[in-house]
């Protein structure tokens, strides 16, 4: 999670670039934890969100295709972790905001 946050971070500053060099780690390291657990919705909850900071880091860096492809990676994944837990309310939280959030 720290690479999460650092990336959170580095990107209030402006640095778009240094924020998706810590994201993309987090990213790796939570697949890497997602490949061992595939069973947790956590740990797919977790991944999903690093793809979201992914993409707002890419719309901040004004790169409005590759912002898009993450927010798709989050949703699917979304998606995943909601149709193996139709209980977990964060899952349908998220899903209900894709589904509202403006094109």
């Amino acid at each position: 999670m720290l690479h999460d946050r650092v990336g959170g971070m580095v990107l209030r500053t402006g640095d778009s670039d240094g924020a998706l060099a810590s994201l993309r780690e987090a990213l790796r390291l939570r697949e890497a934890v997602v490949a061992e657990y595939p069973d947790s919705t956590l740990y797919r909850e977790w991944m999903a969100t690093v793809h979201t900071h992914i993409g707002d880091a890419h719309d901040w860096a004004r790169r409005p295709a590759d912002a898009l492809a993450s927010y798709r990676r989050s949703l699917e994944t979304w998606e995943a972790v909601a149709a193996a837990d139709p209980r977990n309310t964060r899952a349908q939280r998220e899903l209900a905001v894709a589904a509202t959030a403006s094109p």
